[in-house]
């Protein structure tokens, strides 16, 4: 018995190898058809407001919304809370990146002023100037490689001032949406 453990050790960490061409050709490859069933059903906009696998959407922003309601086709959003998080990958971390956002603010509910800020990790990249009783903003920034250096994923927190209520009474916040996010090299 003694001598049969190397090979139970080696038929185990020979089991245990990953092949991770193989996991990224598999995910590019259910990216690629999610990708194609979504144009081909004509809801290309429900594609960018989607989790992929470069863009995570996580707390602060709402379920996938559309309007009108019910209709795919139509414009696709995400409501958003005082401060939404999502996770950016970081494909080559020696090319910047450039990070759009853009969406609307219910300025007459909220009765003042509104500013929308990006910040990556912890660092903002851009905000509006105050934004008019309209609603709609649209953000740009730019991400540079030693914001991402050494880094797999780089946290976004869109922050949306003057929306604030009690940590202990959190409300259905519908005053601020976001409409598109694109995460894309810069060139």
């Amino acid at each position: 018995m003694k001598r049969s453990w190397p090979f139970f050790l080696g038929t185990l960490l020979a089991g245990c190898r990953s092949d991770h061409s193989a996991a990224a050709t598999e995910v590019g490859r259910r990216e690629a058809m999610r990708r194609d069933l979504l144009v081909d059903a004509g809801a290309r906009r429900a594609l960018e407001m989607s989790s992929s696998n470069d863009v995570l959407f996580q707390e602060g922003f709402g379920v996938l919304g559309f309007d009108p309601p019910d209709d795919m086709r139509g414009t696709a959003f995400r409501w958003i809370n005082q401060n939404a998080h999502a996770r950016l990958r970081v494909k080559d971390p020696t090319r910047a990146m450039k990070l759009e956002v853009w969406g609307w603010v219910n300025a007459k509910v909220v009765r003042t002023k509104v500013v929308v800020s990006l910040y990556v990790n912890g660092q903002l990249i851009a905000n509006t100037p105050p934004i008019p009783e309209e609603g709609g903003y649209g953000l740009w920034g730019r991400v540079t490689p030693e914001m991402m250096r050494g880094k797999q994923w780089l946290d976004l927190v869109v922050t949306v001032s003057a929306v604030a209520f009690h940590w202990a009474d959190v409300p259905g916040l519908r005053v601020a949406h976001v409409n598109h996010l694109d995460w894309t090299e810069d060139k």
